[in-house]
């Protein structure tokens, strides 16, 4: 698919930019010409942004087959209640995660609808380390306490933070061994992410990052 080569979209981006440029030099000697080149760059800047808004569909419905092939892999149930998500860098606010798509399979976006910071919860100090990390809350008395102390939350965040009781936090890498992003997992009982079920999520998420960055 045309959508699917990001080479495509640098093409259409070089001539978007090329004939507003060339618009813009002649514009004095040849209105005309210069009209028509201007009507090309317009065109042109549709047409990526029509292309852009494929591009993003494509990548989360990619995800989302990703995400669903590896949660049913491991076999979980209705009692589980287990979610998964895929969170990446925002473009535009650094420091900041954004969830990419919905969980899976509740199709619900993460309550941080601004993006989560890079400095709190599992997600942010599995993107930080690079490394896997795994927690069971097995006291909910302390569960507050602990999104406070070891995962950077505010007291006031902590409260807006529904509790759930095991969460596993996989890394997502490129071929050079920087981390693009993170698959997220959680559930509603502690022994959900057994430790074949943790091998098994992290060995399917390895696709993920050829969409994630």
């Amino acid at each position: 698919m045309f959508a699917d080569k990001p080479i495509a979209r640098l093409g259409v981006k070089v001539l978007f930019l090329a004939a507003a440029g060339v618009s813009g030099l002649i514009a004095q000697s040849n209105p005309l010409v210069a009209g028509a080149f201007l009507v090309l760059s317009i065109v042109l800047g549709v047409f990526d942004y029509l292309l852009s808004e494929r591009i993003s569909t494509l990548v989360v419905e990619r995800i989302t087959g990703i995400l669903e092939a590896v949660y049913h892999c491991c076999e979980f149930g209705a009692e589980d209640d287990a979610r998964a998500a895929v969170f990446a860098p925002s473009r535009y606010r650094r420091g900041t995660l954004h969830q990419i798509g919905r969980y899976y399979p509740t199709n619900r976006y993460s309550s941080f609808r601004k993006g989560l910071s890079t400095s709190k919860g599992i997600v942010g100090l599995c993107f930080r380390s690079g490394q896997r990390c795994y927690e069971v809350i097995r006291m909910e008395s302390s569960f507050k306490e602990h999104l406070v102390s070891k995962w950077g939350f505010t007291r006031d965040e902590a409260e807006q933070v529904k509790i759930r009781r095991s969460y596993l936090a996989i890394p997502l890498f490129d071929s050079y061994g920087k981390t693009l992003g993170v698959a997220y997992f959680d559930s509603m009982k502690e022994d959900t992410f057994t430790p074949g079920a943790i091998d098994n999520l992290t060995k399917g998420c390895v696709p993920l990052s050829t969409w994630v960055r």
